[in-house]
């Protein structure tokens, strides 16, 4: 059975679910959370406030390359439980934001409501991320836009516009 993935950012974890069939009758496969921080570990920039700048950069990058390695040690291991169980993965879809400024660190670390928008787009950014370093091609939706809905996920090829949002789907796994 063919089966796609849905992600959606939380912070420091990310739910994931595996949905199989078509869009009139979607068939949960999975539904799992991936860890983005180690252990112990919370919000980089709320971490990394009050740090000496130097300081607050580096750990904000400490934290940000760990939430890569575990996006997509996570997204690779979810992709081997679906192949073991004998479905192929056709695909996936993250829910993303509206994106931010490129600011750097310091300019982020100065006004508190920047430190939540920087952390929701890293842990987003970094699930895109791990999609692309597992070979997944990620359609991702904004997650609260304005604009038309379009389908995430074509389930085949062959019924043009037969697709799924994984919004949805993702919101499952939070009940």
């Amino acid at each position: 059975m063919r089966v796609a993935l849905g992600l959606k950012a939380r912070t420091g974890r990310a739910a994931l679910v595996a949905v199989a069939g078509d869009v009139h009758q979607p068939q949960l496969i999975e539904r799992a959370q991936i860890q983005l921080l180690p252990d112990g570990a919370w919000a980089p920039y709320h971490a990394a406030e009050g740090l000496d700048p130097a300081d607050a950069r580096e750990s904000v990058r400490r934290s940000i390359a760990s939430a890569h390695r575990l996006a997509t040690s996570g997204i690779r291991e979810a992709a081997r439980r679906v192949a073991e169980t004998g479905h192929q993965l056709c695909g996936c879809a993250v829910l993303v934001g509206t994106g931010m400024p490129n600011w750097s660190t310091d300019e982020i670390l100065a006004v508190h409501v920047r430190m939540h928008k920087a952390e929701g787009e890293l842990f987003r950014d970094v699930l895109v991320a791990g999609t692309r370093a597992c070979d997944l091609q990620p359609g991702h939706r904004g997650a609260k836009t304005k604009r038309k809905r379009q389908p995430l996920l074509s389930w085949r090829s062959s019924t043009p516009g037969a697709a799924v949002s994984p919004h949805k789907l993702c919101q499952r796994i939070e009940r």
